[in-house]
């Protein structure tokens, strides 16, 4: 029984020495990173912020590149595209909204030696919410706006 202490403690140390270690100062330097960046740049954890970059991508192509406001003036054809696009602009804001509740909910989880930098980061996601929120709410309206145009 002594000896296979003796293993694992030395698989343990052998682990610590091979590479577990940079992991920390790797981690470390992801939330430093993030803590001086904007937007999706603010999440620490790549697949998040990869998954972030895709949703913000799709909102800069339904949000800010297509039109979306409706008039009663014009044709059917076009009230219909214009109300998809404001449906797929609401659908991608709310996504990047979903992750960073997301990143928002590990960035709490956080210990050393990143806690300090995450509740940093956590006060800078809880500063944007409310111009996202509300950006949400403006284009459902717009998305409304079109649907009564269409009926």
């Amino acid at each position: 029984m002594k000896k296979q202490g003796i293993v694992l403690l030395a698989v343990f140390c052998g682990a610590l020495w091979s590479g577990a270690m940079p992991a920390f100062a790797d981690k470390l330097g992801d939330f430093k990173k993030a803590e001086k960046a904007a937007g999706c740049g603010l999440i620490p954890y790549s697949s998040l912020q990869s998954k972030c970059n895709n949703a913000q991508q799709r909102v800069t192509r339904w949000c800010k590149s297509k039109p979306i406001a409706c008039q009663p003036s014009q044709r059917k054809p076009e009230l219909r595209e214009r109300l998809d696009n404001g449906r797929q602009c609401v659908a991608s804001r709310k996504e990047v909204a979903a992750i960073f509740a997301e990143t928002k909910s590990k960035l709490r989880g956080e210990t050393k030696p990143v806690k300090e930098i995450a509740d940093r980061l956590v006060r800078s996601v809880e500063a944007g919410e409310s111009g996202h929120a509300q950006a949400v709410r403006e284009y459902e309206t717009a998305v409304r706006n079109c649907e009564k145009c269409l009926k």
